[in-house]
C-alpha cells in the first residue's frame, strides 16, 4: 500500500512540475498551433480542388453531350476524367501532388495520369506538404521521445530517484508510471487532432464510409507514439545526463524518420529500376509498327485483318461489306495499341511494385516507414490506389473509343449519331480498394510496430532486474 502510495505521489509529482513550469503547456499550445494553421490550409486547398474538379468534369460533360460532330471527330476530341479526392486526403496526401490527377482520352493515343502539382512547386515539396500527417509523423514523435528521455535522467539529477529506491520502490514499478505518464502525454496532444478529423469525415460527402479507415490510422499512431514513449524511456535509462538523451534522441529521430526512409526509398530506386520515359515511348512506337512476337509489321496486320473481315461477311471488296470498314479497322489497330501499351507498361508496373515491396519489407527495421505508408494507404494516397484509378482510367478510355468506334461502323455514311447519344455513353465510375485489401497489404506496419514493442517490453524488464547505477 505504501509503494502504491509512493507512485500515485510520483505520477502526480511528474504532472504538477511538467504543469507549474509551463513546459507542457508551451509545447501543447505550439503543436495545437500548428494543427490548425496546417488544418486550415489544407481544408481550403482541399475544397478549392474539389470545387475545381466537380466544375471542370461538369464542364467537360456537358460539351461532349452537346457537340454536333461524327464519332471519329468526337474521338479525337475526347474528353478528360479526373481522379477523385479522397475525403482522408486531407489528412495525408500522400503522392497526390506527384502522380498527377487528370486522364485525357483521346483517339488514337494512350496517355497516362498527368497535371501533377509538384511540378508547378519546384523544390518546395521536396521536405512534404505541411498536413496533418507530416506534424503527427515527424513533430509529435520527436516531442515523444525529448519528453520521455528525461524521465529517468531527471530522477537521477535531483536526487529523487535515490530516495524513492530507498523506501522501497522497485525500479521496474518506477518505470512503467513513468512510460504510462509520458503516453498520456501523447494520447491527450494528437487526441483533439483525431477528434477534428473524424468530424470532418462524418460531416463530408460519402465521410461516413471511411470512419473505420480514420479508426486504424489512429490505431497505428497510438501504437507507434507508445513505441516512442518506450524508446525515450530506455535512452533515459540508458543515459548519464540529459545532455547525452537528448542527443541520443535527436541522432535516433534524424536516424528513423529522415536518413533511413531515404535511403531505403533509393535503395529500392537502385535495386529496382524503371524503364525511363523515352525508352517506354520508343517501345510503344516500335512495338506498335513492327508487332509484338510474331504477329508482324503495321501493314501486314491491317491486311491480315481485312482478309478476316472480307471472310466473315463472305465478301469480295471491302465496300461489299455492309458496315464501316474504316471504324472497324481503327479500332483494330486501337486494341492492339493498347495491347502494345499494356504489354511494356507491365514491365514498368513491376519495376514500381518491386520497388514498394522493398520498401514494405525495410518497415520491420523502421517502424517509421511502415506508419507513413499505412496512412497514405487508408487515405486513399498510395502508389496502389493510383494504380488502380490508372487501371481503370484506362478500361474506360477503351469503352469509350470502342462505343464511339462501333457507332461509326454500324451506321456508314451517317455523320452526327442519332440525338442523345453521346448522352447515353455512361460516366467514368472509380472503384476504390476495399478496406480489407488495403490491411492486407499494409498488416506488415501493425507486425513491425508490434514486434518493436514487444522488444523494448523486454529490454526494460531486462534493464530493470537490478537497481540503477545512481
Amino acid at each position: 500500500m505504501i509503494k502504491n502510495r509512493t507512485l500515485l505521489t510520483l505520477i502526480r509529482k511528474d504532472y504538477a512540475l511538467s504543469l507549474r513550469g509551463g513546459t507542457l503547456f508551451l509545447l501543447f499550445g505550439i503543436t495545437w498551433g500548428l494543427f490548425i494553421v496546417s488544418g486550415v490550409l489544407t481544408l481550403i486547398g482541399y475544397r478549392e480542388a474539389q470545387q475545381e474538379r466537380e466544375h471542370a468534369a461538369r464542364m467537360f460533360r456537358d460539351q461532349w453531350e452537346g457537340q454536333h460532330k461524327g464519332a471519329h471527330d468526337a474521338a479525337h476530341y475526347g474528353t478528360w476524367i479526373f481522379k477523385p479526392l479522397h475525403v482522408l486526403g486531407v489528412f495525408h496526401p500522400g503522392l497526390n501532388d506527384y502522380s498527377g490527377t487528370t486522364y485525357r482520352i483521346e483517339a488514337h493515343k494512350q496517355t497516362e495520369v498527368d497535371h501533377s502539382s509538384a511540378g508547378t512547386r519546384g523544390t518546395v515539396l521536396r521536405l512534404g506538404q505541411f498536413s496533418f500527417a507530416l506534424l503527427l509523423q515527424l513533430l509529435v514523435p520527436l516531442l515523444i521521445l525529448f519528453l520521455a528521455s528525461s524521465a529517468v535522467t531527471t530522477e537521477k539529477a535531483s536526487g529523487t530517484l535515490r530516495m524513492l529506491l530507498a523506501q522501497g520502490v522497485t525500479f521496474r514499478k518506477l518505470l512503467w508510471s513513468k512510460t504510462g505518464v509520458h503516453y498520456l502525454y501523447a494520447f491527450f496532444l494528437s487526441l483533439p487532432v483525431f477528434s477534428v478529423m473524424l468530424v470532418i469525415v462524418l460531416y463530408a460527402p460519402e465521410g461516413r464510409a471511411y470512419v473505420l479507415h480514420l479508426l486504424f490510422i489512429f490505431i497505428g499512431y497510438q501504437l507507434y507514439y507508445f513505441l516512442c514513449v518506450l524508446l525515450g524511456v530506455i535512452i533515459s535509462v540508458r543515459s548519464a545526463g540529459s545532455g547525452i538523451s537528448a542527443f541520443a534522441v535527436l541522432a535516433f529521430w534524424l536516424l528513423s524518420c529522415i536518413l533511413f526512409p531515404r535511403v531505403m526509398t533509393n535503395t529500392a530506386t537502385h535495386r529496382h529500376p524503371p524503364m525511363s520515359r523515352a525508352a517506354f515511348d520508343d517501345h510503344i512506337i516500335q512495338g506498335y509498327r513492327e508487332g509484338l512476337g510474331d504477329d508482324g509489321p503495321y501493314y501486314e496486320r491491317a491486311k491480315q485483318y481485312e482478309n478476316e473481315l472480307l471472310s466473315r461477311y463472305h465478301a469480295t471488296r471491302l465496300s461489299e461489306i455492309p458496315v464501316d470498314t474504316d471504324a472497324l479497322v481503327m479500332q483494330y489497330h486501337e486494341d492492339y495499341k493498347s495491347r502494345v501499351f499494356t504489354y511494356y507498361y507491365k514491365e514498368i508496373s513491376e519495376a514500381f511494385a518491386a520497388q514498394q515491396d522493398f520498401i514494405r519489407k525495410a518497415s520491420w527495421a523502421d517502424p517509421f516507414i511502415g506508419l507513413k505508408r499505412l496512412t497514405a494507404a487508408l487515405s486513399g494516397t498510395d502508389f496502389f490506389h493510383h494504380q488502380a484509378f490508372f487501371t481503370q482510367a484506362r478500361a474506360y478510355r477503351n469503352y469509350f473509343i470502342r462505343t464511339l468506334n462501333e457507332e461509326q461502323a454500324l451506321h456508314p455514311g451517317q455523320t452526327v449519331p442519332k440525338t442523345g447519344f453521346y448522352a447515353e455513353i455512361r460516366d467514368f465510375e472509380y472503384r476504390e480498394p476495399s478496406l480489407g485489401e488495403i490491411l492486407g497489404r499494409e498488416i506488415t506496419a501493425f507486425g513491425s510496430m508490434l514486434v518493436w514493442i514487444v522488444c523494448g517490453i523486454a529490454f526494460l524488464f531486462v534493464a530493470t532486474r537490478k537497481s540503477p547505477v545512481l
